[in-house]
C-alpha cells in the first residue's frame, strides 16, 4: 500500500464577513485605517479572487479540493485595525 502525502497550507487566512461590515462602518482615525479602508473599497481589490476567497470559507474550502491542499492551518491579520473590530 502506498504512502499518502497530506499537503499543508501553513500560510493560510480567513477574514469574516463581520470584520469586513464593521471596518466598513468605523470611521478610522489613524493612516493605517484609512488605507485599509480605501484599499477594502477599491473595486480592483475588492473583486479580485484572492479577495473573495478571504471572506468566503466554502469557497476556499472548494478551491483547496480543486488543487489538492488536504487541510490548512488558520491564520488571521494582524491589522491593528481588525483587533478593534
Amino acid at each position: 500500500m502506498g504512502v499518502h502525502e497530506i499537503v499543508v497550507d501553513a500560510h493560510f487566512h480567513h477574514v469574516p464577513v463581520a470584520v469586513y461590515e464593521k471596518l466598513e462602518a468605523l470611521i478610522s482615525t489613524t493612516d493605517e485605517g484609512r488605507r485599509l479602508q480605501a484599499k477594502c473599497r477599491d473595486p480592483a481589490y475588492a473583486g479580485s479572487k484572492a479577495n473573495l476567497l478571504l471572506r468566503d470559507l466554502e469557497a476556499t474550502i472548494r478551491y483547496m479540493d480543486d488543487v489538492g491542499v488536504d487541510i490548512a492551518m488558520l491564520q488571521m491579520p494582524s491589522w491593528s485595525v481588525a483587533k478593534r473590530c
